[in-house]
Formats: C-alpha cells, structure tokens, sequence
C-alpha cells in the first residue's frame, strides 16, 4: 500500500501529522509567542547603537563636561563676564564665524583639499592675530577623534571624513568652527606655556626639557619673545598652562587615553548582530541575549561619558571648551 496522498484538509482531520505544516500567509512558521518582547528589545538596541558613537554622544558630554560654558560664552559676548584672552577673545571667535561661514558658502564647489586649504588660512589668521605660530590643519583619514592638536608637529589634525562631507548643513559648519577654534586653543596654550618658562629664564633646550616634544623651532620662538606684552590675564593662563603641560602632562596623556571608546565599539558591533538575530524569522536570538546586549551598550556608554569627564577636568581642556563654546556662541550670532 502506497504513502497516504497530502490533501488539502484545513482542519487536519484525515492528514499524517508527519507531513502537515502549517504556516502564516508569509510562508512563514507559527508565530513565535515571544516575538512583541523580541521586536520591543530590538527597537530598544537599535535605540542604544544608534547613542553609541562618539557624533551622538558628543553634546551630552560636551554639556555634562564643562557645565555652564554655553552661558557663560553668551554673557562675555554681552560684556557681563571679562572676556578671554588671545585665541580666546569674542573678537578671534567672530573671525573664525565669519570665516567658516564664508567657507561653508562655497563648500559644494571646491574639492577637499582646498576645503582644508581654507580652514588652513582662517586658523593661520586666527592664530597669527594673537601671536601664536601657525598650525597647519592636516586631514587625516580614520583619526581616532574628531580632532586633535598635534603638537609635536605643531598642526590641527582633523578627522577627513568632516570635510569630505556635503552639504554641509548650518550645525556641521557650526561644530567644524567649534572644533577648529577648540585646537587653535590648544596651540595657544602650548606656546603660552612655553613663553612663560622663557620669562622665567629658561632655554630652548630647557623649555623642550620642561614640555616633553615641544618642537625646538617652537621652542625658540618662545625665547625670542619671553612674556613681552603679555596681559595679567594671558600671564594667569601661560603659568597654569606650564604646569598642565610640563608636570601635569603624563596623568593627562594617560585620561586621553582610556577613553572608553573601543570598548564602546565592541559593545556597539555585538548588539548589531544581536539586533539582527532578533528580527529574524524566525529569531535567532534570545531575550536574554539581547537583555545583555542592551546592558552592555548601556555600561559602555557610561564608562565613556565618565572618562570623558575625568579627561576635561584638566586645566587644558576646560579652557579648551570655554572658548570652543564661545565659538558656538559667535556662530549663532551672526545667523
């Protein structure tokens, strides 16, 4: 006797369990019982990857890292507060606004290279104007932040793909203002802290000594010039940099460092193949992996925006951010 035919029964009443499969109109299994809390953990992962880079994260730990900055920059450019010296000053943060905003006005029709060529220009003329050696800007591809002043070469290095963008919208130039005036700063701190350890009677080779890399060339200008013309507020700013620079420099080398990020990263490439297991059909992955996978981001993302504030509690970086705000400042301003 042959094999009992498969019929076309609904209700399976004469049909061999071993050969009947039931299935939705997709073509798919029955529907897994779990699936709303599976759909619901994979929006709430979704939720926490997109959080898990440093673009997203930066404004939250921009304003938990230096609380107040923004008011702060708002009331010098009012004249409530006494304004900032040098690179610092509301007038060198109107110039790099007025600057980036002319650049950003012909983004589209110029290459990358002579993008960077103008920011190159406008921070030479925001630097010069305050006595401070010109640092070329290097776009550098995959830089680990999206910039840094590099000052044993003495140049901003800028992450490429932030002037490989385009259109480059009203907050992408604000933020690239900001960036760019945050190192310029930087630059200024370095030859601040150089020139006050040439005031004291140090060498060239001494101030080298003193400031681990420092350039020799740098160095000498610094000598040439001592603390001539210096205010008693840029005297203030060049003694407190020598000593986050000179003594204090290691500990803040060493916060740079542990910043989370591959960590974070980690995190970040585990709940992507997590999110992509739960909407599977059927699922891959259990609650209970994605439950960790959510308490990992999570962590992760803690741990980066505390190390982020431990690195900004140097002398360094919060001058840094009071004057990358009073760029921020100075950009809406001249909307």
């Amino acid at each position: 006797m042959g094999a009992m035919p498969v019929m076309d029964d609904p209700f399976g009443l004469h049909l061999p369990m071993n050969e009947t499969a039931f299935a939705g109109d997709d073509g798919v299994p029955p529907t897994d019982m779990f699936a709303d809390q599976r759909a619901a953990l994979a929006d709430e992962l979704d939720r926490l990857i997109a959080r898990a880079e440093w673009p997203a994260l930066r404004p939250e730990a921009r304003a938990a890292a230096a609380p107040g900055a923004d008011g702060r920059a708002k009331a010098r450019r009012r004249g409530e507060m006494p304004d900032l010296t040098g690179v610092g000053s509301v007038a060198a943060m109107d110039t790099w606004a007025r600057g980036v905003r002319a650049i950003a006005s012909s983004w589209d029709r110029v290459d990358v290279e002579q993008r960077r060529e103008a920011l190159d220009r406008l921070a030479t003329t925001v630097l010069t104007a305050a006595d401070v050696p010109p640092a070329p800007i290097a776009a550098r591809q995959d830089w680990r932040t999206p910039a840094s002043f590099d000052f044993p070469n003495w140049t901003i290095a800028i992450r490429r793909s932030l002037i490989e963008r385009s259109p480059l919208t009203d907050a992408a130039a604000c933020e690239l203002g900001e960036i760019l005036a945050h190192e310029s700063r930087h630059a200024e701190q370095y030859f601040l802290a150089a020139r006050w350890l040439a005031g004291k009677g140090a060498s060239a080779e001494e101030i080298v000594a003193t400031i681990a890399h420092l350039p020799s060339a740098i160095a000498e200008q610094a000598v040439a010039l001592g603390t001539r013309g210096l205010s008693a507020p840029a005297l203030a700013l060049a003694s407190s940099m020598q000593q986050a620079l000179g003594p204090d420099h290691p500990k803040h080398v060493r916060d740079a460092k542990d910043d989370g990020y591959d960590e974070m990263r980690a995190a970040r490439a585990a709940g992507l193949e997590v999110v992509a297991r739960l909407r599977a059909r059927p699922a891959t992955a259990s609650l209970e992996e994605g439950r960790a996978a959510c308490d990992r981001l999570r962590v992760s993302i803690a741990e980066v925006l505390q190390k982020y504030r431990v690195y900004r509690r140097s002398p360094y970086e919060l001058d840094g951010h009071e004057v990358g705000a009073g760029a921020v400042a100075a950009f809406e301003a001249s909307r």
